[in-house]
Parts: C-alpha cells; sequence; structure tokens
C-alpha cells in the first residue's frame, strides 16, 4: 500500500543609514599645523553576495565596500590609518542578544586586517603615507568582511569599529581623527532537510506499506539543520486515513514523530529548538498502522501526508 510525503522548507533579510566626521590638530615641528579629518559613511549594510544578508549555508567569502576620505590641510605630514573594535575586544564581532558574528575590515581582500587590539595599530593593520604641505584628499577603499562557515542564530546583527588617523613626526604619534564605523547585517534563517527516503532534488516520495490486513508500520528517516528553531507539521489528505481505492471502510493510521505520538488528522506540529553547535536534528516519521479485529476489505489503499518544515 502507497503513501507519499512532501518536504518543504524556506528563508529571509536586511537594513541601515549613512555619515560622521572627527579631527584632532597635530602643531608640525616646522611651525606651519598639520590636520587631517577623516570621512565615511556612518554605517554599512552588509548584504552578502546575493542581498539578503549572512547565509550561514553559503560558502565561499562577500565583501561591502568603504570608502575613507582623509581630508589634509597645512604642512606636510606622515600619517598612519588603522582601527580597532569598538567593544575594545581582540575579536571584532557584530551581536544580536547573546549570539555574536566574527567580521574584519580588510586593505585588500587577501588582507591584511586592518583592525588590532593595540591602539596604535601594529605593523600589519596601519596604511601608512604623507600628505605634502597645502589642502588635499586621499581616498582610501576598505571592504567589510564576514567570514564564511559562522554557524549562528538568525537575527540582526549589528557592531562598531572605531578608525583613527595618526600623524608621526619625529618618533612621537598624535591622533588627529578617530570615527565610528557600524556594521549591520541580516541572517537570515537557514533551513537544509535530507532524507535517504528521497531522490536527489525530490519533494516526494510513494511509500509502499506492504500488506496491511494486520498490523504494519514503515519508518521515513529525515535530518534537519537549521539556524533557527524549527517546527514540522503534518496534514493528511484524507484525514489521518488509508482510504480505500473503490469506497470499502478505510484504515485510520498513526504516526510516530521522535518518540512523540501524533495524530496526522489534527494537524499537529513538533518543535525543535535551533542548536547552537550546528548538529543535524535526526527526524524518523513511523508510521503506525495497528491490527484489526474485524478484517479488511482487500484492495489499494493511500494516503497524502504532507510533511512540512518551517522556520521563522
Amino acid at each position: 500500500m502507497n503513501s507519499k510525503i512532501q518536504a518543504l522548507g524556506f528563508s529571509f533579510l536586511l537594513a541601515a543609514a549613512s555619515t560622521p566626521v572627527a579631527a584632532q590638530e597635530d602643531i608640525d615641528p616646522n611651525g606651519g599645523p598639520c590636520r587631517i579629518e577623516l570621512q565615511l559613511a556612518s554605517s554599512v549594510d552588509w548584504l552578502g553576495p546575493l542581498g539578503r544578508g549572512y547565509e550561514v549555508f553559503a560558502g565561499g567569502e562577500s565583501y561591502e565596500t568603504v570608502a575613507v576620505e582623509m581630508r589634509h590641510s597645512g604642512a606636510a605630514c606622515r600619517y598612519a590609518l588603522t582601527g580597532s573594535a569598538a567593544s575594545g575586544s581582540a575579536t571584532p564581532q557584530l551581536t544580536s542578544g547573546a549570539s555574536s558574528l566574527g567580521f574584519d575590515i580588510l586593505s585588500t581582500t587577501n588582507g591584511p586586517s586592518l583592525l588590532s587590539p593595540d591602539y596604535f595599530g601594529t605593523q600589519t593593520s596601519r596604511i601608512e603615507g604623507q600628505f605634502a604641505a597645502g589642502s588635499s584628499v586621499q581616498l582610501v577603499p576598505l571592504l567589510v568582511a564576514i567570514p564564511a562557515g559562522q554557524f549562528v542564530r538568525s537575527g540582526t546583527y549589528q557592531g562598531q569599529a572605531l578608525l583613527r588617523v595618526f600623524t608621526a613626526e619625529e618618533g612621537s604619534e598624535r591622533l588627529q581623527a578617530e570615527v565610528p564605523l557600524t556594521i549591520a547585517t541580516r541572517v537570515a534563517s537557514g533551513l537544509e532537510i535530507r532524507s535517504p527516503d528521497f531522490g536527489p532534488g525530490l519533494r516526494e516520495t510513494s511509500i509502499d506499506l506492504g500488506d496491511i490486513s494486520g498490523a504494519a508500520e514503515r519508518e521515513i528517516d529525515f535530518t534537519v539543520r537549521a539556524n533557527a528553531d524549527v517546527n514540522v507539521s503534518f496534514r493528511s489528505q484524507n484525514g489521518g486515513r488509508l482510504a480505500h481505492a473503490h469506497g470499502a471502510p478505510g484504515i485510520a493510521y498513526q504516526l510516530n514523530v521522535r518518540g512523540i505520538a501524533v495524530d496526522p488528522s489534527a494537524g499537529n506540529a513538533i518543535p525543535m529548538p535551533f542548536r547552537e553547535d550546528g548538529a543535524e536534528h535526526d527526524v524518523p516519521i513511523r508510521i503506525e498502522i495497528p491490527d484489526s479485529a474485524t478484517g479488511r476489505a482487500a484492495g489499494y489503499y493511500r494516503d497524502t501526508l504532507l510533511v512540512t518544515f518551517t522556520v521563522p
């Protein structure tokens, strides 16, 4: 006898805005003041390769560009541009509640990082250059990266980096400007469903229950991985009964899902909480047909059972 089981799943999006400035004066040892201001967008919306934010199941790296404008006036001077996490953490992070997502700001796709826990930066985290006397502007393109492979709960994540520019004269360094950069991204709900009982790319299959003149059972196995809470719901086309092909009385059946009895006629849902370790949920679904004391009409019986996996 045959039943059909279908599996479905889903996903989600993001947003933010722009503009600050900061300045401080360094007196050039030859008498003229060297001033450097930093201008950049106040925030970056990290949209990812598909424009939906960070996706925990996506591979490959993606970047958002930030243009830092350094405005110089006055005497010639050397400068060093660097940065750090605004939180003071050694590892820059975006947070959403208790969850955190690492990020970085790079000078190129191959690095190095501009961020360092050292206030003045390190040899590898500084971009150095110089300005001639007078007024001029230099643009420094930077890349905001959120490395792939981080398994975090869905939600809206936000954090800040502080960018600083120093002038270096006669062995001493003076802070010229410090500006915050807010970074935000949406981590969409992601869901992966696998089953050895379904062919590649298929969302439906036929399950043969065999001879059901007496008791019978059949188990269908799913594995589910998600970065959010998951609900598994069931809907029977025939109200939880196998219908006879020629109108004889049908046969009621039950489901046992992860050890929980489920009435397929009631549209029940089984919750599965988010797993921070990123491990899969095993979801065995056992179809159970009880024994019959009165006997059953010979013939072909069937039902279509829709199994739906959803994440918020």
